[in-house]
């Protein structure tokens, strides 16, 4: 028995611990960061595109009107895309996308961090 006991802990693994000092603390914070800004721009994006579709093209007509010297002739309500009935879609498309997206956000968010602090730090900008 001695020697079975023996032969087992020679060949039992051993735990080695490594660090890896390759990228200091101020490059991962940096690249962390830029991480984390370019979520909540893309999140911030896709969840009020509608509504940015939207300002788009108010701009360009303002715009245009503007630089044409008819700001008073053209009334951006006049515009096909602009009609009451195309504004209240708009927000609602967008309600919906609020409505449908931000669970399954917030769900991922929980998946990959872990951590409740963090999410409400990430999640606040997107309010």
């Amino acid at each position: 028995i001695k020697w079975t006991l023996e032969r087992y802990l020679v060949v039992m693994p051993t735990i080695h611990s490594f660090t890896i000092s390759h990228f200091t603390v101020k490059e991962v914070d940096a690249h962390l960061k830029r991480a984390c800004e370019q979520y909540i721009n893309h999140i911030s994006s896709e969840l009020i595109n509608p509504i940015k579709d939207f300002l788009s093209k108010a701009e360009v007509v303002l715009e245009v009107a503007t630089k044409s010297g008819n700001a008073a002739d053209v009334l951006l309500r006049q515009q096909p895309f602009a009609e009451p009935a195309k504004v209240h879609e708009v927000v609602t498309n967008t309600n919906r996308l609020l409505r449908n997206k931000v669970p399954a956000m917030l769900k991922s968010m929980t998946l990959y961090l872990a951590n409740e602090d963090t999410e409400h730090i990430l999640f606040r900008p997107i309010k």
